[in-house]
Parts: structure tokens; C-alpha cells; sequence
């Protein structure tokens, strides 16, 4: 939060950028339907954020389908529990599929996929249905 300013270009972006920080941590997992903000993709260059874009493909390559919403993949499982106030139900628990309705193993997972490369041109991708009368 003490580096903003070094990533907004204008006074105005430094609030807008607190704001999606502070609400990121509490939106890891789910899909984001404002995700062509300028403040994501600041914060994307900063290797603090993730859009992870959804892909239909069923065969390689698989192509992201960026006109679908993505997922928010915070690059650190550890603040999204800080900051989310997860700690002590997930110490509490013997099933991290039932914290967060289970958005936070899926997370943590997406976060271990991101480290385990060594490119930054790697681009993970989750599966969707083509459209919502399709059988998967």
C-alpha cells in the first residue's frame, strides 16, 4: 500500500489502485466482471495480481477466451488468508476444500502453477463451458 504512488501515473489512479488492492484480497477465486481496469493491469506489471482468463477449448492449444470474465489469482495465498481473516479456519480445519467454499485451495494451487514456471509468459488457463446449456 506504501507503493502506489510509484505505479499510478496520475494522483487520481492512487485511490482507485488502494481500492482494488484492499478488494482484491477478499475477491481471490472468484471471477471479476470489471476486468479491463486500468488499476488490474498496473497491478499485474507490479507481480502482485493475475487475471487468469477461462479457455472452451477442449484440445491443445488451448486459446483464452478474453471477451469471458476472468478469475483474480493474487500472487500470494498467505496475504489473501491475512487479509481475508482466514488464518484460524484454515488451521482449524482437516479439509481446505471447505475454507472459502473452497476458492482458497484452488487459489493456493493457481499460486503453486505461477511459481513453478520460470517464464512470465506463462498464462494459466481454467475450463468453461462453451455456453450454459452445454453438457460438460
Amino acid at each position: 500500500m506504501d507503493d502506489v504512488e510509484k505505479y499510478s501515473s496520475k494522483d487520481s489512479q492512487t485511490p482507485i489502485i488502494r481500492h482494488v488492492i484492499q478488494s482484491a484480497f477478499h475477491e481471490a477465486g472468484n471471477r471479476l466482471k470489471m476486468a479491463g481496469f486500468g488499476a488490474m493491469q498496473m497491478l499485474e506489471k507490479a507481480l502482485l495480481l493475475q487475471r487468469i482468463y477461462p479457455t472452451t477449448a477442449t484440445q491443445l492449444p488451448l486459446t483464452p477466451n478474453f471477451k469471458k470474465s476472468p478469475k483474480l489469482q493474487l500472487l500470494d495465498t498467505g496475504l489473501v488468508n491475512y487479509f481475508s481473516g482466514l488464518q484460524t479456519e484454515i488451521f482449524g480445519t482437516k479439509d481446505l476444500n471447505t475454507v472459502y467454499g473452497g476458492r482458497i485451495i484452488e487459489h493456493l494451487v493457481g499460486q503453486e502453477l505461477l511459481a513453478s514456471q520460470h517464464s512470465t509468459l506463462f498464462n494459466p488457463h481454467f475450463w468453461v463451458k462453451e455456453n450454459k446449456q452445454s453438457n460438460a
